[in-house]
Formats: structure tokens, sequence, C-alpha cells
């Protein structure tokens, strides 16, 4: 038994669980929330991860209110993304300035917490910018909060979270976006 009263097995299931966490968004949620994430998450994690790795160019999610669907994507994916790809530039936009501002302030509250550094000890904000809804990561890369109506060049366009802009548009009839539609189990089917 260790100093602390862990066990080797403990240690080695807490190294299980950070390898996990960095490999995979449902792992990163569950340790750094504690929350076990449901199926259909786990399922909308494996669709984040293959934007990540740029093989979903666009993806649209679709799930009633109260899904997670903000907890996953605006808030817990743009952090584990930006960690693993610290060079990347990311934009989030909704459809109002203070929703924006609050999801950067919680990626950012979530990547200066104790569970995400024992995950990416490397991977952090740098102190050049820092504000909730607009910082630099330590490798170059940047995370900006926007509402919908917002202008970026296309240089600081390389992955960005369309979900509320994109049903903003549908609503006011303006232009569809391109996108994948895919039946996502909900939870009451896991």
């Amino acid at each position: 038994m260790s100093k602390e009263g862990l066990t080797f097995e403990d240690l080695a299931n807490e190294l299980i669980r950070r390898e996990e966490a960095m490999e995979s968004l449902a792992g990163y949620i569950h340790y750094v929330s504690g929350l076990e994430p449901p199926k259909h998450i786990k399922y909308l994690c494996e669709k984040l991860e293959a934007v990540a790795r740029g093989e979903i160019k666009r993806l649209m999610i679709s799930m009633p209110p109260g899904h997670a669907k903000s907890f996953t994507a605006s808030q817990h994916f743009p952090v584990w993304y930006l960690s693993k790809y610290g060079d990347k530039n990311l934009i989030c936009a909704t459809h109002t300035q203070e929703l924006s501002d609050s999801f950067g302030l919680r990626v950012r509250n979530i990547i200066k917490s104790d569970e995400h550094r024992r995950i990416f000890p490397e991977a952090g904000i740098s102190s050049d910018k820092t504000a909730a809804g607009e910082w630099m990561t330590l490798e170059g890369g940047s995370y900006k909060a926007v509402n919908y109506n917002f202008n970026v060049t296309a240089q600081e366009l390389p992955l960005h979270e369309l979900r509320a802009m994109v049903a903003k548009k549908l609503s006011l009839g303006g232009p569809v976006i391109d996108a994948e539609y895919e039946n996502i189990p909900g939870p009451e089917e896991g």
C-alpha cells in the first residue's frame, strides 16, 4: 500500500482511466465530470471523435432538450479537442453572445480543473489571451465563442460548432447546410 492508502491496483486503475480519457471523449467526460455517459452520449462522442480526426466534415446534432447536447458538444468536446490538438482553432457559435460566453467560461474552467490537468498536464491556456469567450492554447491554437452573426476569416474556420447557428438559420428560412443526418439512439434505448 502506498503512502496515501492507495494500492498498486488502485494506481493501475487510475492510469487506465486517464488513458481512456485521453483517447475517448466519453472516457474524458466520465473522468472529468464523474458522470457515466449514457448510450446516446457515447454515440455522439464517437461522432465528435470522427469530426476531430477529420473523418466527418459536417455534423448536425439534433436531440430533444435535456439530452446533454451542450454538455457534450459545447463544453467537454472543445476542451478534449484542444487538449489533443493544441495548435488547432475552434469556434463555438450559438444564437446569442451571452450563451456563447457562458459556454466559453465553462470550457475555460474545465481546462483549468485538476481533473483535466491529470489527463492532459501539458495542455493549458496561454497567459497572453484568457478571456472566457476568447483564449489561446499553450500550443498556439485558439477558442472563440461567438453568436450566429459573427464575422471570422477563413483562417479561423478549421472546425466549429454550428448547432445553434444552423437552427436559427433554418427557423428564419435561411440557407440549409449540406449535412449528414443519422438516427442517434435516445436514452430510452440504452
